[in-house]
């Protein structure tokens, strides 16, 4: 489950990518990937709250992982912004259309592929445009 999250999330398929994710951290609540895969999923959800407390869960299985210290970070810089612009009254993110077709909110893109993969690839998850003010 959690390589198949790690491919529908590389296709922008987040709702997909996030059941994966959580079927993967049913079935090994332990694992860290699986919480990682989770936090990707809702990263391109734009559910930065939600992702931020994945990737605080995987500090806590595993307090060494550099990409989740990145991840949380991005979260927190993400949740700060939506919340600037809601009192500004505007949007910073691009809508597209999501795998299930309804409008949402980003332009994150990417995934997980192996674990020396990882950096490079959650990075690109992890970026998303904005538009000009």
């Amino acid at each position: 489950f959690s390589n198949r999250s790690a491919a529908h999330a590389k296709v922008k398929q987040f709702e997909l990518a996030l059941s994966d994710g959580r079927k993967a951290s049913r079935l090994r609540e332990d694992w860290p990937k699986a919480h990682s895969r989770i936090g990707l999923a809702l990263f391109g959800l734009e559910d930065f709250e939600e992702a931020l407390k994945s990737f605080e869960k995987v500090l806590e299985l595993d307090p060494n992982d550099k990409l989740a210290r990145e991840s949380i970070t991005k979260c927190t810089k993400c949740i700060e912004r939506q919340r600037q612009d809601a009192a500004a009254g505007k949007h910073s993110f691009r809508k597209r259309k999501t795998s299930s077709g309804r409008d949402g909110g980003g332009d994150a893109s990417g995934g997980n592929q192996s674990r020396t993969g990882d950096l490079r690839v959650k990075k690109r998850m992890l970026s998303f445009e904005e538009e000009d003010e």
